[in-house]
């Protein structure tokens, strides 16, 4: 059990690091395309914080990808994926989602501003009431 909470800790230095990725078309990010044929089960390995840069705008921000044990692509969390992920997880702590597992799914009704684009929606992978 001390060597998996250190395995954990390890991961979760990843918080710490910074970096840049292309947004968002880049291979390394889950996509809405990624889960059309049916939802995906991942299990949460930490989360980093990257920097993104608009290919059209050069506009810039920080935000977080989650990270899988599947070693599958990361997942950029917008706000509304960060809320869903919380209310899902019962916890905003890094720490208490690690291990856990999580479906994405495909939802045609994501909007991106006023129009509907689709995209990938978060889910219960588990009974948290277990």
């Amino acid at each position: 059990m001390a060597e998996q909470d250190q395995n954990t800790m390890q991961d979760l230095t990843d918080v710490l690091q910074t970096g840049v990725l292309n947004n968002p078309s880049d291979t390394a990010l889950y996509k809405g395309e990624d889960v059309k044929a049916g939802p995906i089960t991942i299990t949460i390995r930490g989360f980093v914080k990257r920097q993104f840069t608009d290919k059209t705008t050069g506009k810039v921000e920080n935000a977080w990808v989650l990270l899988s044990e599947q070693d599958g692509p990361g997942l950029k969390l917008n706000l509304t994926r960060q809320e869903q992920l919380f209310l899902i997880m019962g916890t905003n702590r890094i720490d208490e989602m690690v291990g856990r597992p999580i479906t994405l799914e495909y939802d045609p009704d994501v909007k991106f501003g006023a129009k509907k684009v689709g995209g990938i929606r978060l889910s219960r992978a588990e009974d948290l009431a277990s």
